[in-house]
């Protein structure tokens, strides 16, 4: 399947429905574009499924994929250029570099800003939204989904696509088995990883000489217990309002609350 060829697939649909100047037909350029959102996000996480542990990426909607693919590479919705060169030298940058364009692809912004506004135009507004004047007239349509047009076309038209270069560690999750993988970005030495079956998230660090360490986001937390002076270890990830615990020396149940001490 590829998803890019559905995108181009479905913004021609669109921009059929729109170029027929009947009204009603602008909701069905405004599904269209949502489906070309879509297909475009799913290409991109396709780049990804080492680090997304095959979720199932049917669940997701395009913002929240999105958002995802952002906390495993903070680069993921950020367009990028190519130059390729022949080294002279093994390990040195070639002297003469030839660019071979930049791929323009679809910002966390953009999904914001229109993925959304898209999905109110394909419903019947209720009749509060009517009394409080909501919703969206069809010339309102027509004039977004040309913006969202102009968009997909920009990324439709990169030279290159799905450029997928990186430099990864992984390790399987301590707290539930789960395999993680986490890119480096090179001008960074530590970044935070999160395991996406149970969130709980440890520092990477870069150490050099292909060595990196992974250090678990770990609380100790002594048992409030009066007869017990046990210390037990916490996931950060764990530490919220409700969360319930057992001691591991007393056996002991406790539950985080929110309190003010003065």
């Amino acid at each position: 399947m590829s998803y890019r060829h559905d995108a181009r697939n479905a913004l021609d649909y669109a921009k059929q429905e729109l170029a027929s100047g009947e009204k009603h037909r602008f909701r069905y350029a405004a599904l269209e574009l949502r489906m070309a959102f879509e297909a475009l996000i799913y290409e991109r996480a396709g780049n990804y499924t080492e680090e997304l542990s095959n979720e199932k990426l049917s669940t997701w909607q395009p913002g929240k994929l999105l958002s995802l693919l952002l906390e495993i590479d903070p680069s993921a919705d950020k367009n990028c250029g190519l130059s390729v060169g022949i080294e002279e030298e093994y390990g040195k940058p070639a002297k003469e570099m030839t660019y071979m364009g930049e791929e323009r692809v679809i910002k966390l912004s953009e999904i914001k800003k229109y993925y959304d506004r898209l999905g109110s135009y394909l419903h019947t507004l209720t009749s509060d939204q009517v009394a409080e004047g909501k919703g969206a007239d069809l010339e309102k349509i027509f004039s977004r989904c040309n913006e969202i047009v102009a968009i997909l076309e920009q990324v439709l038209a990169s030279p290159i696509f799905n450029l997928n270069m990186k430099i990864a560690s992984s390790m399987d999750c301590i707290k539930c088995g789960a395999k993680i993988v986490r890119r480096l970005p090179p001008e960074s030495e530590t970044v935070v990883a999160k395991c996406i079956k149970c969130s709980a998230s440890y520092s990477v660090t870069d150490l050099g000489n292909n060595k990196v360490e992974w250090r678990a986001h770990i609380q100790k937390l002594k048992c409030p217990s009066p007869s017990c002076d046990g210390t037990n270890e916490i996931w950060e990830s764990d530490i919220k309002v409700g969360s319930e615990w057992e001691c591991v020396i007393c056996g002991v149940k406790n539950k985080l609350v929110l309190a003010l001490a003065i």
